[in-house]
């Protein structure tokens, strides 16, 4: 381990955040350090916040993102191949009530607001 005035370092701090788990797992500690100059009162304040929001994106990072289920998959799968809702309904012998219904699941656990959006991110997600 190196110390911090090894590398040249006189100035800096650092910040932690505890974030409280369930109650069957472990707290978790995230570090953030800023060095290289004298912060002030604020932007201390801000390190404080960074280091708060980055601990709570490392720790719960599946908290927006649900997992689709089998057939919310293949629906937006035939959405990614242009097909429409009458077209999945067809394919996948359901009611077109049906698709429309698992569109809205996947709209809300994929936190988007319409089909394009939801094939987007389920394949930068490689959902599909």
């Amino acid at each position: 381990m190196q110390c911090a005035g090894d590398a040249g370092l006189e100035k800096g701090a650092s910040v932690g955040s505890i974030i409280k788990k369930h109650q069957h797992q472990h707290d978790e500690l995230y570090i953030l350090s800023a060095s290289g100059r004298e912060l002030n009162e604020d932007q201390l304040c801000v390190l404080d916040l960074m280091s708060s929001i980055i601990g709570l994106a490392l720790a719960y990072p599946q908290d927006k993102c649900q997992k689709l289920t089998k057939r919310e998959r293949e629906i937006l799968g035939w959405a990614a191949e242009g097909k429409s809702t009458w077209d999945i309904s067809k394919i996948c012998g359901i009611a077109e009530s049906t698709v429309k219904f698992h569109f809205n699941n996947i709209f809300l656990k994929l936190d988007v607001h319409n089909r394009p959006q939801a094939v987007v991110k389920a394949v930068r997600r490689n959902l599909i």
